[in-house]
């Protein structure tokens, strides 16, 4: 209790300090019977600006970084040059919207769950590693226990499944053993840790 207090006192103490501070804003949220409050400090141009500087030269490289104008000043860059490129996927490549089938919400309803359960066993089918990413670990658990662990191990898929709460020793152990199979099965979140930032290339995931 008293780490709590103090962690809370200090917080307090600090946002003063930033009350009138341009780039800085408090965000609060009401949840249930709670208030939450955030501060944001969105001044990283000011921070990073001075930094750039220090070095000959910066790369930076992402599939997220466009609107590349709008991304150099957020980070302070003032003498820059920017380049996108198409991404070379191959004529085999294909994205597909399939009907009858949702990602809203954190939970599955009977229908859904067959209506997935059905188009997955026939995705289950293609001969490369594969992810089955849920809109929450609540869909995914639900899946993986009214059938989809069952259909691949009929299969002989071996399902790499990310878990709630897991260390990141056990996300990079689940992740390598991935990467290494050749007819895996990744089951994780849209907004867990391999939603976003890790990579995947080569023949590492194709489906």
């Amino acid at each position: 209790m008293r780490s709590s207090l103090n962690h809370l006192g200090n917080f307090w103490l600090d946002s003063l300090d930033y009350l009138d501070e341009n780039g800085v804003a408090f965000i609060g949220t009401v949840k249930g019977d709670n208030l939450e409050l955030e501060r944001w400090d969105m001044r990283s141009a000011e921070i990073l600006g001075d930094r750039w500087g220090d070095f000959r030269s910066a790369t930076f490289c992402s599939g997220t970084l466009k609107p590349i104008p709008a991304f150099a000043e957020t980070v302070g860059l003032e003498d820059w040059e920017g380049s996108s490129f198409e991404a070379g996927f191959g004529e085999s490549s294909r994205s597909l919207i399939v009907e009858d089938v949702s990602t809203k919400g954190d939970r599955l309803d009977n229908q859904q769950v067959e209506n997935q359960l059905e188009l997955l066993d026939s995705f289950l089918d293609l001969d490369a590693n594969l992810a089955v990413f849920s809109a929450s670990y609540r869909v995914q658990n639900r899946l993986l226990h009214e059938g989809l662990e069952e259909l691949a191990g009929e299969k002989d898929r071996e399902v790499f499944r990310e878990r709630q709460g897991m260390s990141g020793d056990e996300g990079r152990e689940v992740l390598e053993g991935f990467k290494a199979s050749d007819e895996g099965l990744l089951c994780a979140t849209m907004t867990g840790r391999f939603g976003e930032g890790a990579d995947f290339p080569g023949e590492e995931l194709e489906g």
